[in-house]
């Protein structure tokens, strides 16, 4: 990924009364949406999460690949790795993540290295995401990284394990993160400006989204208490409207709605993403064999968004997270956003 200034240390660099002053959610803050989509396996068999009627061809070999690499072009979101994006200047990963057991592991054994992000096709292992994310903080100490684990997807068969599948990643994710977690802020608490983290030597906030909704005991203790004892934040901590449309006029105009009227506590993620469906697929499959998330949609409302961005439409409302699909296109993306921050509150 290829920027004109370095954006790498780019929290660091912000004047020391945004940084002394602004909690963390009222900064504009580059992130990346699917982050993990960089690297799409069609070696694999498909990821949970992938759709039915797709699926069903995987079953004969003579389409098969050819359906996983139509699947893979409406899959990949990013191209370049969690590292590059750090260098970068992103600091929001949007992760989904499945549950994958290797066929030589016993059907009762968890492992860490079982877990993948994944879009229809599974991708990196969290584990490397993991340690590309330790790698980077450790030589950028006053940076700040929140990485939002929201969707979470296993196959049928493991599926009588999904309390211990999610305690297994929650206390993974404590443990290696442990010296340099945010625990959620307690009752009467706000979320912590830059500075009061670096005082803290704390450098990640993980949101588990993924089970929040699923309170299952598991050992005494349900997947919430799981999610704080580990040092996690609940998804109360984020709201992240998606517009779920093709058009963008309808998208980027939902989206600012939401911005404005928008929970003053929390953090918020403004999704400049377009969604295809079978809708705007399936009639035209033929052509549509040879478009891509990258053609059909960040292509389209990226320039759109910083046009948008420049006109500065929200005023007051500048501070949270703003997230497209392939970030390095325009390479101003992180540039475009983190200036925002000149007028941060």
């Amino acid at each position: 990924m290829s920027v004109s200034t370095d954006y790498s240390r780019w929290m660091e660099n912000l004047p020391e009364n945004v940084r002394n002053e602004v909690p963390l959610h009222n900064l504009a803050i580059p992130g990346s949406h699917d982050s993990g989509t960089y690297k799409l396996r069609t070696d694999f068999a498909a990821s949970p999460d992938a759709p039915g009627a797709l699926t069903r061809w995987l079953r004969y070999p003579m389409v098969s690949r050819v359906v996983k690499c139509f699947m893979r072009r409406w899959s990949k979101c990013q191209r370049v790795s969690i590292s590059d994006q750090l260098g970068a200047g992103v600091r929001y990963f949007d992760l989904r993540v499945a549950y994958k057991r290797r066929l030589q592991s016993p059907s009762d054994t968890i492992s860490t290295e079982d877990f993948h992000l994944v879009h229809s096709l599974y991708g990196p292992r969290v584990s490397d995401v993991v340690d590309e994310v330790k790698n980077f903080l450790k030589e950028h100490p006053r940076e700040v990284v929140l990485m939002d684990l929201n969707h979470f997807y296993m196959n049928q068969e493991d599926r009588h394990m999904q309390g211990e599948i999610h305690t297994s990643l929650i206390q993974y994710l404590g443990h290696q993160f442990s010296d340099v977690l945010r625990p959620a802020p307690g009752p009467g608490e706000q979320i912590p400006t830059l500075n009061e983290l670096s005082e803290g030597n704390q450098q990640v906030i993980v949101i588990y989204r993924s089970g929040t909704r699923d309170d299952k005991i598991i050992n005494g203790s349900s997947l919430q208490n799981k999610i704080k004892e580990n040092k996690l934040w609940p998804g109360t901590w984020i709201e992240s409207p998606w517009a779920n449309t093709m058009d963008v006029t309808h998208c980027l105009g939902e989206l600012e709605a939401s911005a404005k009227n928008r929970e003053g506590s929390i953090f918020h993620v403004f999704q400049a993403v377009l969604t295809p469906d079978a809708d705007y697929i399936g009639p035209n499959c033929r052509c549509k064999c040879c478009g891509s998330v990258e053609a059909d949609c960040a292509d389209v409302i990226n320039p759109q968004l910083m046009e948008w961005i420049k006109k500065d439409a929200l005023k007051g409302s500048r501070g949270m997270i703003y997230i497209t699909d392939f970030v390095d296109k325009p390479e101003d993306f992180v540039a475009s956003v983190v200036s925002l921050n000149g007028q941060a509150k």
